[in-house]
């Protein structure tokens, strides 16, 4: 399916590659991340990076220069999967124009960027675009853990509703967690 003539088709090929994680998909991808349309090149680095071969870096290496953004911080999640930082080239597109790199950012950081994204995180929540910030509430409230909290309870001022819905939301689950954490240990 990586060869045929429909890129959707060629896409989803490379994304279920990264899914089924086998080593002999490690040569279709690194042809792939070459593809001339930019959702198979960024489809084939994610899955590059999933399936946890190191030979994989040169590659996404490369690709981090890549003239689409969203293939870029695919790139940069592929090298954060394989364990290589790449939280500036998560910088840079956060200060792209499109607010839908933003929000794929944002959503990408969400699966891999763990602690090290929380300042990039905390930044981004003063995006123009509602639904980047939304999508920032929802990745502190996953990778953020207590220390989102402060950062959270912010965002209960944010101008839109949704917002705030979202930030309430998590630092109520949040405060759940930390609450079932301490009395975990204090039974211990």
């Amino acid at each position: 399916m990586l060869a045929d003539p429909d890129a959707t088709l060629r896409m989803y090929a490379a994304e279920a590659m990264g899914e089924i994680v086998a080593p002999e998909s490690f040569a279709p991808l690194a042809k792939a991340i070459t593809d001339a349309d930019p959702a198979v090149r960024g489809a084939a680095a994610t899955s590059l990076g999933k399936l946890g071969d190191p030979n994989a870096i040169p590659l996404l290496d490369k690709t981090v220069t890549d003239p689409d953004p969203i293939v870029r911080v695919s790139a940069a999640e592929g090298l954060q999967r394989l364990g290589k930082r790449a939280m500036p080239i998560y910088e840079a597109a956060l200060a792209e124009s499109d607010y839908a790199v933003r929000h794929f950012t944002v959503g990408s950081l969400r699966k891999v960027g763990g602690k090290e994204a929380m300042p990039l995180l905390k930044k981004a929540l003063g995006d123009e675009a509602q639904r980047v910030r939304i999508a920032v509430v929802r990745a502190l409230g996953e990778v953020g853990g207590r220390e989102a909290i402060p950062i959270l309870k912010e965002s209960l001022k944010d101008p839109d509703s949704s917002v705030r819905t979202y930030a309430a939301g998590n630092v109520a689950r949040l405060l759940i967690q930390t609450e079932e954490r301490l009395a975990k240990k204090e039974g211990t």
